[in-house]
């Protein structure tokens, strides 16, 4: 938002917060779609591949929901969206990256993995998506 303060973007980009199915309380605040209804609980987190992500009651949850707040109302209603992704395609988002010649943490993983989630559900449009972007394996 700054650099868009700056003038040194035009548009701000969409951006997804991703998280493991076994540590979501982000995900699971923001799938109430009426912000007057939303209420954060902790969650019990499990094991996960994704372990530096483990965090089930982030302390900082309310600087979170302020400044998705003030993005949504400067980018838009979709320009924040929150997903989850499961274990194994964390995993399998790892190998894709490391097939092509990457190198994928289990948190970068979890990234890639939301990015491939997001294009195949439409949540992300086609026309976004950059040509290196790798197919998502199902």
């Amino acid at each position: 938002m700054k650099l868009l303060d700056l003038q040194i973007i035009t548009a701000l980009p969409i951006i997804l917060g991703v998280q493991s199915e076994h540590a979501n309380p982000v995900y699971l605040y923001y799938l109430e779609s009426d912000p007057g209804k939303r209420r954060f609980q902790p969650v019990t987190v499990r094991s996960s591949v994704a372990q530096a992500a483990m965090i089930g009651n982030p302390v900082s949850m309310p600087r979170v929901m302020r400044l998705v707040e003030k993005y949504r109302d400067s980018a838009g209603a979709e320009a924040f969206q929150a997903l989850q992704v499961r274990e194994q395609e964390i995993m399998d988002a790892m190998l894709m990256a490391n097939r092509n010649g990457h190198i994928a943490c289990t948190q970068g993983g979890e990234c890639l993995a939301g990015i491939c989630r997001a294009v195949q559900t439409g949540q992300v449009q086609g026309g976004r998506r950059r040509s290196w972007m790798p197919r998502p394996m199902l």
